[in-house]
Parts: C-alpha cells; sequence; structure tokens
C-alpha cells in the first residue's frame, strides 16, 4: 500500500448488492488526514460505503482503514391512500412544513395548486372526485424547492 501523502485524490463509492456507483471525487490535499462529504441522495435502507484512493501514477488502492462518520438525512416520506380511488385520497408527509400543493393529470395540465402546511404524519385530504379518470400527479413542492411525486390512480365512479 502507498504512503497516503503519495495519493491524488479520494474516490467515494456507494455499493449495495447489485450495483456501486461513484458518488463523489476529493481532491487529497497535503497534510489532511481528515475529509467530508455529504450523500444528499442516500438509498433507501442500509448504505455502504468504499472509499478508494487514487495513487499519482493512476494506480487505484484502497485507502488505509480510517473511521468513517456516516450521517444520513433521511428524505421525507410521503404517502398517498387509499390508492386507487374515486372521490378522496389522504397525502401524508413524514416531516412538517409548508408545501405548494400540485394536482396535475398525466400530461401535465393542473387541476388544483394551493398553499399547504402540513404537520408531520397527518393525513391531508383531497377530493378528486371532479376529476377524469386516469392518472393524477399529486406533487409536493417544499419551501426549499424539493419535488414530491407520488403517481394517484383516479377510478370512474
Amino acid at each position: 500500500m502507498p504512503a497516503e501523502a503519495s495519493y491524488q485524490e479520494y474516490v467515494l463509492v456507494r455499493e449495495d448488492s447489485e450495483d456501486a456507483q461513484v458518488i463523489a471525487k476529493v481532491p487529497a490535499k497535503a497534510g489532511q488526514i481528515s475529509y467530508q462529504y455529504d450523500d444528499n441522495a442516500p438509498l433507501p435502507g442500509k448504505n455502504q460505503y468504499v472509499v478508494y484512493g487514487l495513487i499519482l501514477e493512476a494506480e487505484a488502492g484502497r485507502s488505509a482503514p480510517r473511521a468513517v462518520k456516516i450521517a444520513t438525512q433521511a428524505r421525507p416520506e410521503v404517502k398517498l391512500m387509499p390508492n386507487p380511488t374515486v372521490q378522496y385520497a389522504s397525502v401524508t408527509m413524514s416531516t412538517a412544513g409548508s408545501y405548494q400543493l400540485l394536482i396535475r393529470d398525466e400530461f401535465g395540465r393542473i387541476y388544483q395548486r394551493h398553499q399547504v402546511n402540513l404537520p408531520a404524519e397527518v393525513p391531508y385530504e383531497l377530493d378528486v372526485s371532479t376529476y377524469p379518470a386516469g392518472i393524477l400527479l399529486v406533487q409536493l413542492v417544499s419551501e426549499a424547492g424539493e419535488v414530491y411525486t407520488q403517481r394517484l390512480v383516479k377510478l370512474a365512479q
């Protein structure tokens, strides 16, 4: 294993049972022994990370064992039920917040748009009885611009 100083960069790889994905490349800095990277899109469930050091001669090798602190911030979960529905559905967010609620058809036509303040885990009732049968997209847009979309199957009455 080469000396730590010979690394050009570190490559952070997220692995699961089916795939490995490079999620970051961090340039190595002489004398620096601590690095940080935030995975802003962790996979659902358990994530496994491997750090590889890229050697100046373009040869790859695993870095020496390091303490790795992994803090995950789970993406809020959206629940929409019952699905399919004829008349009413409830949308529930796992975290409280102010959202713009949009209901669109599969072609992008907006049927409903308004601001809602959703407490965590408290259902918000939607009346979709006047919309045509088909696929509806229920979107919640956070104040930070994060978009959460769920498909709702609207059945004919």
